[in-house]
């Protein structure tokens, strides 16, 4: 019995480390795609300290990029932003799309943290479905 306890704490041991060596926190802008104040995407920053950050990025692959929004983290003006919506008007059972018009690229230091082998990362144009949990929105984008 002892040693199947081990190899279970083994394994999630494992898990832990492989998780964390593609993902970082980050603080992520919704203040429009160009910065302009409308929907959208303005910046994904490197973020060292977790507790200011609202957001994270998972590397699942090389073409596929996971971004977990906290909700607890947004402003409504950023909530707003996301969703198109007002909080008060949001129906957790609709379905929402996130669209990102351009390509943009992800900075050295995101690529460094998520251990990409690649040496420069840009999410992919196109319109993106957002999964809706309690506390969390996430989408997946492409990569290119």
């Amino acid at each position: 019995m002892k040693p199947f306890f081990v190899t279970i704490l083994l394994c999630i041991g494992t898990i832990c480390i492989a998780q964390q060596s593609n993902s970082t926190s980050v603080n992520a802008s919704f203040n429009g795609f160009h910065c302009d104040g409308k929907h959208g995407l303005c910046s994904i920053d490197n973020e060292n300290n977790r507790t200011v950050a609202n957001s994270s990025l998972i590397l699942i692959n090389e073409n596929t990029l996971s971004f977990t929004v906290h909700r607890s983290k947004l402003s409504e003006k950023d909530f707003q932003n996301i969703f198109n919506t007002t909080s008060s008007l949001w129906e957790k059972s609709k379905e929402y799309e996130f669209e990102i018009p351009e390509r943009i690229p992800l900075n050295q230091s995101i690529i460094n943290r998520l251990q990409s082998k690649n040496s420069s990362l840009f999410i992919s144009p196109g319109t993106y479905p957002i999964k809706v949990t309690n506390d969390l929105f996430i989408i997946t984008f492409n990569l290119e």
